[in-house]
């Protein structure tokens, strides 16, 4: 996959803007260069507490089964990006659970087993992120099953 760094203003390590990179593609784990720079994707970007508060459960839960919430980088490789620089897929594994099935697996009550299997063994995955999806009911008689 490569897309583009679509900024002419400074960006101060909390948002890239980015054409063409969208979370039914990105997957945790992957790694991207971006000019000098080599990012890695961690998780969906999920509504803070306090956007959580302003707005109703519901229509935080409509955000979150769109899709496209967004995601986290962690930075693998410090370095210099620059507007039009292009973003590259150094490696990545395209059998993992992608950032919307992650969001999918948020608002689920009783998640679906097989996204369940998919998400959980996910190295990339965050330990406290996956223990909260063995938390959730779903078909199964005990998380152990998974």
């Amino acid at each position: 996959m490569e897309s583009a760094v679509s900024t002419s203003y400074p960006v101060y390590r909390c948002r890239l803007p980015a054409e063409g990179m969208v979370e039914t593609h990105l997957r945790p784990g992957e790694e991207y260069r971006t000019g000098s720079e080599v990012v890695r994707v961690t998780t969906p970007r999920l509504p803070c507490f306090k956007l959580a508060a302003k707005f109703c459960r519901d229509r935080i839960e409509r955000f979150l089964r769109s899709g496209f919430s967004s995601c986290y980088f962690s930075v693998a490789e410090q370095g210099t990006v620059s507007p039009g620089d292009l973003i590259t897929l150094l490696k990545g594994d395209q059998d993992s659970v992608t950032i919307t099935e992650l969001n999918q697996l948020y608002v689920a009550h009783a998640p679906g087993l097989d996204l369940l299997r998919h998400a959980v063994p996910v190295a990339a995955l965050p330990e406290s992120r996956r223990q909260r999806f063995l938390s959730k009911p779903a078909s199964v008689s005990s998380p152990r099953a998974i």
